[in-house]
């Protein structure tokens, strides 16, 4: 791979780095096939952008995670509605093109086009299967890396991506995948896959005909049982035919039994009408005696209805006399009580005067003493608000004071200052101030006299209001104890004025008493007399109630004769026929009809169930037939499907490719080692291990990276080597890979990419690692390398250097890049 141009627009990179919106390069302007081109330029420059787009491949690795093969968009980093990557590069004597299109302006989509030009045209790669780059990412994926070799081998050997992992890092499905590209075994890895379809489509298939052998089995064990069903019947044939007989002599023995019977009845017909006929006179009677009992039965009812009827009104009279007593009883009461009073009733109306007077008295002490305690408040409040005043002309009084001993103060400094006496008395300002000070004196001292003044005439006040004060005692505590005296008074009064309104009560109790006592005496009578009638009506019904007993006794004796006599009449006639025997024999008749027909049917059934069994037995022969066919099958298939999983192991990481990793192990360690002598000395030697010891001790595939410190004489996983030492041997690993690929890979890139990999080394180790660049392009016959750095140190050492700051715009070089957006390499190399 040889670049030739790369043409970057509304990549997000250039335009916050170069605030460019277009950046065109033209390798062929470096001259002279320089072998390592350094990319130089300030953070933020947009250095990694043009190094991650200088790859054929749909991606920029040091924005996709797990060293490029992650999850990646190319729609984060653009912006313009319509983006462009154009990448002309020579392979092998031919030159290809790449353009991607990225276009976010309404439903977002990426074009992605691979062109080889035959003259002076470009047209659309075609692959032998008749593949064409059309513009669809997945068809440009497979013609790119028909034409350059696998994605993965390329960014894992040939492009060192910023924080690119460790080998140590690396699970081992992982380091199987990527050696298995590495040495070219992808085709294998892809019949390994085809053979682990085929068998899983063979296991896929395998369950219905396990599924269609375990129907037939069952098949097979239903059709056995019914021919072992089938034979029990036919066995039974001739037990059958000796049923049916009997059955027939069954039958006749019931037509003999049922004639006799039929004759019998007809012997009995002859008595049926007389025993009829006193059946009607018994029914007669004894509906008779129901009617004649209904009616006793509710006459009783009558009777006792009447009788509760009296017993309640005598009970209703009885509570209304007790309540009617009762109530005046209540009422003869209170009026004596109320009688018994009449004593107090008239005192109390002779006292209402003397309660009036001694109320109105006491609500004109209640009010003087209720100005008293209004007097006692607003004194409370005057002297309050003096004692505030007072408090206030003493802070005056106190800033007074302070003023009056400043002026003092500073008046006296005319006699100590050190210009008194000299010609600068005019301009000192200290003494100026001074004399300013002291005709505010006098002033000053009659401010103080005069709060003095005003602070003694409101002290005079303030004793005033306080003897006024005193004088008044505690008025408050008299206006309680006199409203509490008033409201007993009150309510003394409020008494006696309802016992005095009973007087009217009083006058009238005796006239009512003397009516409640007669109402008693007529309450007594009328309770005689109703007591009296209701005995008399209770007797009469108690005689009515006799008769009716009477009644009933004899109408029952009567009905009992004449049935006694119908009775004897229908004992002495013949015992009438027993309808039940006749319809007994009819059943057992119909019984052995239908024994007799329940044989000759099963006879019937058994002859077929016999044609059934043979039918059942040729079934059963012809699924015992396909369920080995369909054994036979399943276990051909299962053989098979154990075949092509052996296959697909064997040609999968754990076989052919885990062998020839073992193989190229120990080569691949010779090139590390000795980029590892050449650069940096012999201090460290590298191992590559493919089987690891497990917990247990045992032995198991694996891959682990192994390191021998010869100045310690000690041995360490990758891992756990320094920051600077892990990224070195890191560093040697992947640069021998390249050198491995270089040797047996015929679609390779002969060119390596690496941003910022010399980070973690001291100035010293970079040196050797620019040594260990050239040493693997020599070695590999590369042609060129592009790297990313910040050293000057290894700037200088690189053939050719693409310096990115110098194509950084500014504002007044905006209006130049819209006639001019594309600028070529020349601007940059030097």
């Amino acid at each position: 791979m040889a670049l030739i141009s790369l043409t970057l627009t509304g990549f997000n990179g250039v335009r916050d780095g170069m605030h460019r919106e277009s950046i065109h390069l033209d390798f062929r302007a470096l001259g002279g096939s320089p072998k390592l081109v350094a990319i130089t330029g300030g953070n933020g420059r947009g250095k990694t952008t043009v190094l991650n787009n200088m790859i054929y491949y749909p991606v920029m690795p040091s924005q996709a995670g797990r060293d490029g093969l992650g999850a990646f968009s190319y729609y984060d980093e653009v912006y313009l509605p319509e983006n462009h990557k154009v990448l002309v590069w020579e392979q092998n004597g031919t030159v290809f093109r790449q353009h991607l299109v990225i276009r976010l302006a309404g439903r977002r989509r990426t074009e992605a086009y691979l062109h080889i030009r035959h003259g002076s045209q470009w047209k659309p790669v075609r692959l032998p299967d008749g593949t064409v780059s059309d513009g669809k990412m997945d068809t440009y994926t497979r013609c790119i890396e028909h034409v350059a070799g696998s994605q993965t081998v390329f960014l894992t050997t040939c492009f060192s991506a910023q924080n690119r992992r460790s080998l140590s890092k690396y699970d081992n499905a992982e380091i199987k995948a990527l050696f298995g590209d590495l040495l070219g075994l992808s085709e294998i890895r892809h019949l390994g896959t085809s053979a682990a379809e085929t068998a899983k489509l063979l296991r896929t298939g395998l369950q219905p005909l396990r599924h269609q052998c375990q129907l037939r089995r069952e098949e097979e064990a239903a059709l056995t049982g019914e021919c072992a069903a089938l034979l029990d019947v036919s066995r039974r044939e001739d037990w059958l035919r000796h049923s049916a007989g009997q059955a027939k002599m069954h039958l006749a023995r019931a037509h003999s039994e049922h004639a006799a019977l039929v004759a019998q009845a007809s012997y009995d017909q002859q008595f049926q009408a007389r025993r009829h006929e006193l059946k009607a006179d018994r029914d007669q009677i004894v509906a008779r005696h129901r009617a004649a009992m209904e009616d006793y039965a509710q006459r009783q009812r009558a009777h006792a209805s009447a009788y509760e009827t009296i017993k309640r009104g005598i009970r209703q009279r009885k509570a209304d006399r007790q309540r009617s007593r009762t109530a005046l009883l209540q009422q003869q009461t209170i009026l004596d009580e109320l009688l018994n009073r009449r004593t107090l009733v008239l005192r109390a109306e002779s006292a209402l005067p003397r309660w009036q007077a001694l109320v109105a008295a006491r609500k004109e002490l209640l009010a003087e003493h209720r100005t008293k305690a209004q007097r006692a408040a607003t004194l409370d409040d005057t002297a309050l608000h003096l004692q505030h005043r007072i408090a206030a002309i003493e802070h005056s009084a106190g800033k007074a004071v302070l003023r009056v001993n400043d002026l003092k103060r500073r008046c006296k400094l005319t006699e100590q200052v050190p210009c008194a006496g000299t010609d600068l008395p005019g301009r000192c300002t200290l003494l100026a101030d001074a004399r300013t000070a002291k005709p505010l004196i006098p002033s000053a001292l009659e401010e103080v006299a005069r709060l003095g003044t005003d602070r003694q005439d409101l002290e005079d006040q303030l004793a005033d209001l306080r003897r006024q004060r005193d004088a008044l005692g505690d008025p408050h505590t008299a206006l309680a104890r006199h409203a509490d005296r008033l409201q007993r008074t009150e309510q003394r009064f409020r008494d006696t004025c309802a016992l005095a309104a009973r007087r009217r009560d009083v006058d009238a109790a005796e006239t009512n008493r003397a009516i409640v006592v007669a109402q008693l005496s007529d309450l007594t009578a009328q309770s005689v007399r109703e007591a009296a009638e209701d005995r008399t009506r209770l007797q009469e019904l108690n005689n009515e109630a006799a008769a009716l007993q009477r009644d009933r006794d004899n109408e029952c004796k009567l009905l009992k004769q004449a049935d006694e006599r119908i009775q004897h009449a229908l004992a002495a006639l013949p015992a009438p026929f027993d309808q039940n025997r006749l319809a007994a024999a009819e059943r057992q008749l119909s019984d052995a009809q239908e024994a007799l027909n329940a044989c000759e049917q099963t006879l019937q059934d058994a002859a077929v169930k016999a044609q059934l069994h043979a039918d059942a037995g040729k079934r059963l022969g012809a699924i015992r037939l396909a369920l080995l066919e369909s054994e036979n099958l399943a276990q051909r298939v299962e053989a098979s499907c154990a075949t092509w999983t052996t296959l697909a192991k064997a040609l999968g990481n754990d076989g052919i490719i885990a062998l020839s990793i073992e193989d190229a192990g120990p080569e691949l360690t010779v090139l590390t080692n000795n980029l590892l002598m050449a650069c940096y000395g012999p201090r460290f030697t590298v191992s590559l291990q493919t089987l690891v010891a497990t917990a247990k001790g045992e032995m198991t595939d694996g891959f682990a990276i192994v390191v021998h410190d010869a100045e310690s004489q000690q041995s360490k996983n990758l891992a756990k080597m320094s920051g600077g030492e892990r990224v070195w041997i890191n560093e040697s690993l992947f640069r021998a890979m390249a050198l491995f690929l270089a040797r047996r890979s015929r679609t390779r890139s002969d060119t390596l990419f690496s941003d910022e990999a010399d980070g973690a080394f001291d100035p010293e180790h970079k040196r050797m690692f620019m040594a260990m660049k050239r040493a693997v392009l020599d070695i590999g016959d590369y042609n060129q390398e592009f790297f990313i750095s910040h050293t000057p140190e290894l700037i200088e050492m690189a053939d050719a250097v693409i310096d990115l700051d110098q194509y950084v715009l500014s504002i007044s070089d905006e209006s130049r890049v819209e006639h001019n957006p594309l600028a070529t390499i020349d601007e940059l190399v030097y």
